[in-house]
């Protein structure tokens, strides 16, 4: 199912997302000031992947991704 739905392999996936969490504090998954928990890492990375793959701005792949 994973490999079918983002067309690259499940360990492709966790080496992208390793290295992304190793080099930018953004992709982290931290809470705002009233204790909510915001974006999952994946769905950082799956965002911005979307955004390079296809060439469209955030706005139009915040939905999908579902922030």
């Amino acid at each position: 199912d994973f490999e079918r739905r983002f067309r690259m392999p499940r360990a492709v996936h966790e080496v992208l997302r390793d290295g992304i969490l190793e080099t930018d504090i953004y992709f982290t998954q931290r809470s705002d000031a009233v204790c909510n928990i915001g974006a999952s890492t994946d769905q950082k990375m799956v965002c911005a992947l979307c955004q390079l793959a296809y060439g469209v701005p955030a706005d139009a792949v915040c939905e999908y991704v579902r922030f």
